[in-house]
């Protein structure tokens, strides 16, 4: 298992009133530069019973010779063959094959379609050397998959066609707003714990993973068509209800505790995200990032009134 190094940053002394600011991709983004109006905006799908089934041309390799068409081709034979009639959609059964031929279909500028690949729903494909079994294996299992209406070239295609279009059906719309939440906060993080035992009868290795993948599952889902923007400048957050959202907010005066080392933020420079420890008395000021009311009673016990 490939072990990574944890990088630590030192960010530069900072005065009281200039907190750390921290981006999704850099620290200089302006989240709420883009949250001055909520309009509505349509949701765009295509219909999947409006995708066609692609006829592919099947072919297979051992990397010396290639099997078309019930005809033998050298691959260089092949690849001119192909590109002088222009043939489209060629498809082989599984990654060797491609793999043998690759270096002379990205000289001949051909695209070569891997079934194993585009449709992940069959067991136990394997590459054999008789040529005529993998394309009759092709063919088969390419008429299980148009019975089963796996239509636009792939299985991904049509299942992303299929549940977007039921998702814009039931949305329909969708608020301006939602276009900021790309930049609001950092892609979810997880972190390894390794134990390792080395006495010299056994070898035990632990690994304990800790994300928040499982919590943030929980709870309600934001509507994207019910979205709205509200300053809260001047309210105090402590007494009234807030509800959980994305919210730029500045954590002011680190308190002397176990925060400034463990926090969950990350210091982000040209598109680089890097841990970095906190001093006492350090602001931070987050893009935005999920908040709730619990949440924020419980960053409070870390930061001075």
């Amino acid at each position: 298992m490939k072990s990574y190094k944890k990088f630590v940053v030192r960010i530069p002394d900072t005065e009281q009133d200039k907190p750390i600011k921290i981006g999704r991709h850099d620290n200089n983004f302006d989240f709420l530069a883009d949250c001055v109006s909520n309009q509505r905006i349509r949701l765009g799908s295509r219909n999947p019973n409006s995708l066609n089934w692609i006829e592919y041309n099947i072919f297979s390799t051992d990397g010396c010779k290639v099997l078309f068409d019930s005809f033998e081709y050298s691959i260089l034979e092949f690849f001119q063959f192909v590109t002088s009639n222009k043939i489209t959609n060629l498809l082989v059964l599984t990654r060797v094959e491609k793999n043998l031929i690759l270096p002379d279909a990205v000289s001949f500028d051909c695209e070569v379609g891997v079934f194993e690949d585009l449709f992940p729903i069959f067991p136990h494909i394997r590459y054999t050397s008789n040529l005529k079994a993998n394309i009759s294996e092709s063919k088969k299992l390419l008429n299980n998959c148009k019975n089963m209406q796996l239509f636009g070239g792939s299985a991904s295609k049509y299942l992303s066609t299929f549940f977007r279009f039921k998702q814009e059906r039931a949305l329909r719309f969708k608020s301006s707003l939602d276009n900021t939440l790309y930049f609001a906060s950092l892609p979810p993080y997880q972190e390894v714990f390794k134990a390792k035992e080395t006495r010299p009868d056994r070898l035990i290795i632990a690994l304990d993973f800790n994300a928040m993948f499982s919590e943030c599952m929980l709870g309600d889902f934001p509507s994207p068509k019910h979205l709205k923007y509200e300053n809260f400048l001047g309210i105090d957050f402590k007494k009234s209800e807030l509800k959980d959202g994305f919210y730029r907010a500045k954590l002011i005066k680190a308190k002397d505790t176990l925060f400034l080392v463990h926090h969950p933020f990350r210091y982000c420079r040209s598109n680089k995200s890097f841990n970095f420890n906190l001093k006492i008395g350090d602001s931070v000021e987050p893009g935005s990032f999920m908040f709730s009311q619990i949440r924020s009673k419980y960053y409070c016990k870390f930061r001075k009134p």
